[in-house]
């Protein structure tokens, strides 16, 4: 089947879904500039790159919309025919791109700040996705390298060790631990 005659999912509204990373980031924003003044702990939940993948026009036209409608998700399409393989592949690779856009004006408001310095931040993913590497897609329906092998990324408060990087294989589980030997 010609990828292009698969239908993906059109008027698909990133709402209905999920807050997209560019509203979270407006809301951790918020909350920091109404605590300024007082010790503070974030958690932020990004979504991206979250199913439904979502495609972003603004990545290759900064005038266009974020978003454009055309989504793909699980709900939808529990077993994708392996023809839209790489299709998938490019929309995943759209939400890295974007979440990746959003944590870097993020940053960049952080340091314009003048707290990005003082504090640590962990990123983290909760799993990978397969694309139908060993016959299947998405997360949760297999133990496969493409949906447990995930990035943590630590960055320390200006005090805290730098450029660390353990030969170990950790977990979610070594966040709270870590944070506590942080502080």
């Amino acid at each position: 089947m010609n990828v292009n005659e698969y239908v993906l999912y059109v008027e698909l509204v990133v709402h209905d879904y999920y807050q997209p990373a560019d509203v979270v980031f407006e809301d951790v924003r918020a909350f920091i500039e109404a605590n300024d003044q007082s010790r503070w702990m974030m958690y932020a939940h990004i979504m991206e790159p979250h199913d439904p993948y979502f495609e972003h026009p603004s990545l290759t036209d900064p005038s266009a919309p974020d978003y454009n409608g055309v989504g793909y998700g699980r709900a939808e399409h529990e077993r994708p025919d392996p023809a839209i393989t790489d299709k998938l592949k490019a929309m995943y690779k759209d939400e890295v791109e974007f979440f990746d856009r959003e944590l870097g004006e993020f940053i960049s408001w952080l340091k314009s700040e003048k707290i990005y310095d003082d504090l640590v931040i962990i990123l983290v993913s909760d799993h990978g996705e397969e694309f139908n590497e060993h016959g299947g897609f998405w997360h949760g329906t297999s133990l496969y390298e493409e949906v447990l092998h995930v990035p943590m990324i630590i960055k320390t408060a200006k005090s805290g060790p730098k450029g660390v990087r353990v030969p170990w294989t950790v977990s979610t589980t070594d966040i709270p631990p870590t944070i506590t030997d942080v502080l």
